[in-house]
């Protein structure tokens, strides 16, 4: 019977062989799709006999447009209470979500992502158990993964990782092993085929997820095994049971989780940028390399003559300084004739990529050309963002899910254990922390003043404020939190597409909110106009006490209220 390591190895070979069928006459290799994404991401051909050929590069450029049109930042992922919860325990959970995302480097895992789906029209994350117990995600390489390709979800599919790590790696996570792995890894630096020789000065491990029948099962369970070698070189590190869900039929704790972009029916991968511009990469690497071949034609200094005492080459036959004598040598005029050819068929392969890959003047922040109306200006880019927040949404969706049920629990149990939040991550945490301790500041004093029998001042009030705030701003704001402080339900909330909201409607709603609190101030802080600033994503902490007086006063008698801002090709793409 074939060890588990065989059997990955197996596994690994039927992936780089399986070519599926997607349609009559339309076949597909992901892995030499993914292969042929990188090569021609670094500017090699795929195939190509003539070392000297020029790579004209076309996706790179729009790979990375794209990529930022479908970016996401940490913004747009914020956790809330569920049901019935104190809202300031919910807030100071945010708080200290958005410092988790800012000590991951969560904002560079969201662009790795977006990286990956442009490239290659999907990616995968990892969940890792980090040393302290917690939990968070990392970035596959394509490269290193090996599962059925024909699969919707990679759930579906048992799952092979190479991992190839330098022997301080190997020791340092695998102690216990490190020796025995090491030696094997070095016999097969001189037996070929042996799985478990090195790659490039480093040890390949394997990493599976599927089923496999040992010899004292009954039936096939599900296991999680990490090792290296073959048959009797098989060394097994990890060879974990893992449970299935019983009512998903899924096995429990599957670590890898898959994104995509734009989905081809009847295969995982994706359609990224790179690939979608294949066809247009070899059209215009053949025109490049003719004009080329041309431009080297021209540049050519010929001579004809019909003396026929005049032969070869006379540039080279010659010595220096030589007279030749002939009564109608002339210089034969050669130019490219090809080259207005060549740029108009390469400006239409240029047009055609950007219209493949949804890019627009506003995206690429060209200038429009002339004469092109407005409105379809507007809505060729109204077109292109509505496609790439179909991508951010679709992919959005899924990691919030992902940071709800398998991140912010084990972060949520290190949480409890803390004695100290630090409000320091933004302005609008900083002011609203602000406020509730001026506020409560303010509240204390007064109960206290009237439980003695005292009169409070409006005067008093504002002093304390004053000097309230002002001990804020001059120290470390750093709130003291209970045990098991975050006991209660909470969830992720996720905006992919926040940044390409409608501006201008935002804009009239901050507009519309300074006139009426220019007209009736008093309204501002009545709690059915806060609901209504809460709905239009403003603060109302924003309107505070002090920015209506001064908005009061720089108002001039007459002036009239602010008017709606004009519609503009910015605002009309809302980019």
């Amino acid at each position: 019977m074939n060890s588990i390591g065989a059997i990955a190895m197996q596994e690994v070979k039927k992936f780089k062989d399986y070519v599926v069928q997607l349609t009559t006459g339309d076949s597909f290799n992901q892995y030499e799709t993914i292969q042929r994404i990188i090569k021609y991401t670094n500017n090699e051909f795929w195939e190509c006999s003539d070392p000297n050929a020029l790579f004209y590069q076309v996706s790179n450029n729009r790979r990375a447009l794209y990529a930022k049109s479908i970016d996401m930042d940490t913004k747009n992922y914020y956790s809330i209470g569920v049901g019935k919860t104190n809202w300031y325990q919910a807030w100071i959970l945010n708080v200290r979500f958005k410092k988790w995302a800012r000590d991951e480097r969560f904002a560079l895992t969201l662009n790795d992502v977006s990286d990956d789906i442009s490239t290659f029209g999907s990616t995968i994350w990892k969940k890792v158990i980090l040393p302290d117990g917690t939990t968070s995600v990392q970035c596959c390489d394509l490269r290193n993964l090996y599962f059925d390709p024909t699969v919707k979800n990679i759930i579906d599919s048992p799952v092979c990782e190479m991992h190839y790590l330098t022997e301080m790696e190997i020791r340092n996570r695998f102690p216990k092993h490190a020796t025995q792995i090491i030696e094997n890894a070095q016999k097969g630096r001189d037996e070929e085929d042996n799985q478990a020789e090195s790659h490039d000065d480093k040890y390949k491990i394997v990493e599976r997820w599927g089923e496999f029948k040992k010899e004292e099962d009954k039936a096939a369970k599900y296991y999680h095994y990490i090792g290296t070698g073959t048959g009797d070189e098989d060394v097994e590190i990890v060879m974990d049971e893992i449970r299935i869900n019983k009512k998903t039929g899924k096995p429990k704790d599957f670590p890898y989780f898959d994104f995509h972009g734009e989905r081809v029916k009847g295969r995982w991968l994706g359609l990224g940028v790179v690939e979608r511009l294949f066809d247009i990469q070899e059209q215009v690497n053949t025109l490049v390399n003719q004009n080329n071949e041309v431009n080297n034609i021209a540049s050519l200094l010929l001579f004809r003559t019909q003396d026929p005492t005049t032969t070869g080459n006379i540039l080279d036959a010659v010595e220096n300084g030589q007279i030749i004598s002939s009564e109608d040598m002339q210089e034969m005029a050669i130019s490219n004739r090809f080259l207005q050819g060549f740029i108009a068929q390469l400006k239409i392969l240029e047009q055609k990529a950007d219209e493949l890959c949804y890019i627009t003047e506003s995206i690429s922040g060209e200038t429009p050309p002339s004469g092109v109306p407005f409105r379809s200006m507007a809505m060729s880019s109204r077109g292109s963002v509505s496609t790439f927040d179909y991508i951010k949404s679709s992919a959005g969706e899924k990691m919030g899910y992902i940071l709800q049920e398998e991140i912010l629990p084990s972060l949520v149990k290190k949480w409890n254990r803390e004695d100290v939040i630090e409000i320091a991550e933004d302005e609008n945490d900083i002011r609203l922390y602000d406020r509730i301790k001026i506020d409560a500041a303010v509240e204390e004093y007064a109960i206290e003043r009237a439980k003695a029998g005292y009169v409070v001042f409006e005067e008093d009030l504002q002093t304390l404020r004053d000097e309230k705030r002002h001990k804020l701003e001059t120290t470390k704001r750093d709130e003291t939190i209970g045990k098991n402080f975050f006991d209660f339900e909470y969830g992720i909330v996720m905006n992919p597409t926040g940044e390409s909201v409608d501006k201008n409607a935002m804009n009239g709603a901050i507009d519309g909110a300074i006139a009426q609190m220019i007209a009736s101030p008093a309204v501002v802080n009545t709690p059915l106009f806060q609901q209504k600033l809460e709905n239009n994503n403003i603060p109302s902490f924003r309107l505070t006490l002090e920015e209506q007086q001064d908005i009061q006063e720089t108002k001039k008698p007459g002036q009239p209220l602010p008017e709606a801002p004009q519609e503009t090709l910015s605002s009309q793409a809302a980019v």
